[in-house]
């Protein structure tokens, strides 16, 4: 569960001391504000890593501030990875 619950309702992950969660945002505020860190770090590869219903979202990879593009780049790269191309069952020379 949360590492810490905040006053107005919000919740923050914490490990060894660092904002931390993977797969989830790690600071969530009853506002719908929310922040993914990993490791002390802004980070998520899949979206946004700040959500600000106010302000507009912020794209973080690795404690960097990037573009939406960026991070698409990213999920684009992840994909072709996990494409598993077939072997041929005999090389011929």
């Amino acid at each position: 569960g949360p590492a810490m619950k905040n006053s107005d309702g919000g919740t923050r992950w914490m490990r060894n001391g660092k904002e931390h969660r993977e797969g989830a945002p790690a600071v969530e505020d009853r506002d719908g504000y929310k922040e993914w860190w990993v490791d002390g770090q802004r980070h998520r590869e899949d979206g946004p890593a700040v959500e600000d219903p106010r302000l507009g979202n912020e794209w973080w990879v690795e404690g960097k501030e990037v573009t939406e593009e960026e991070v698409e780049k990213i999920q684009n790269l992840k994909r072709l990875s996990g494409i598993k191309l077939g072997a041929p069952d005999k090389v011929v020379f």
